[in-house]
């Protein structure tokens, strides 16, 4: 096929195109990668630091290095909707950045420091107040050593829980799932709020894989698990799960 004058002017105009739009689009990527490091290390950068964003399937790591050694300071809490993948992202995040990651390792540390049976800590793990359920188990409080006078099982169990939230802060970065730890944290000066969020049919896909059920029972359970998270982190922080302005 004969090649012409005319296809050598097209082919250039392309490359031409594909250039400009490149340095663009390095632009666009740089710049985000910017703010994101601004407001994950809110610290001055020093000479020799270096951020690099990457992104493997389908979340953003960001990762810092520098030479001689990186102290990160940040804090950051996730909140999710059941399914989004939000306990994935907030595991790869603290693999990434070498720091801890709790999710029901909350729990543990909260019995250890309280004084009260895991399994108590798991019966109110991010459920709403019940009345009958709190009534039920009180009679088991007295029993505790260390049980406040007038003091609920339900109110120990959160206050527990809230003070290890602080308790796991105050030791240094770290990567804390749910139970309102955005609301514990509220006024850490190097505290990152993040909201996971996904749209319905990704997570009843998610959901049924992961657990073996048909996407009609995936997607009641994923109802029910949502509304038990918001109806929790309402009644506690008074702010609506889930909103922009809560995060």
């Amino acid at each position: 096929m004969p090649f012409s004058l005319g296809h050598l002017g097209a082919l250039l105009l392309a490359l031409v195109v594909l250039f400009v739009v490149g340095r663009l689009w390095y632009a666009l990527v740089e710049t985000v990668k910017d703010a994101l490091a601004r407001r994950l290390f809110p610290r001055k950068r020093s000479p020799g630091t270096r951020y690099r964003l990457t992104a493997p399937g389908s979340c953003c790591i960001m990762e810092a290095t520098r030479r001689g050694g990186f102290s990160m300071k940040t804090i950051i809490t996730i909140g999710r909707q059941f399914g989004s993948g939000g306990k994935e992202i907030g595991i790869r995040v603290a693999k990434e950045l070498g720091i801890p990651f709790y999710d029901k390792e909350l729990l543990q540390e909260a019995a250890k420091k309280s004084g009260l049976c895991e399994k108590i800590f798991e019966n109110f793990d991010e459920r709403p107040k019940s009345l009958l359920y709190s009534i039920a188990m009180d009679s088991y409080m007295f029993a505790l050593p260390g049980s406040g006078v007038g003091d609920s099982l339900e109110q120990q169990v959160y206050l527990a829980t809230f003070n290890t939230i602080r308790h796991i802060a105050d030791q240094g970065p770290c990567v804390i799932i749910g139970r309102c730890a955005d609301y514990a944290l509220a006024d850490y000066p190097n505290h990152l709020s993040l909201f996971i969020s996904a749209p319905m049919d990704v997570r009843v896909q998610r959901v049924a894989q992961r657990q073996n059920l048909p996407p009609e029972k995936a997607r009641q359970l994923i109802l029910k698990t949502d509304k038990r998270r918001s109806s929790y982190y309402e009644y506690y922080t008074s702010k609506k799960w889930g909103s922009v302005d809560s995060y």
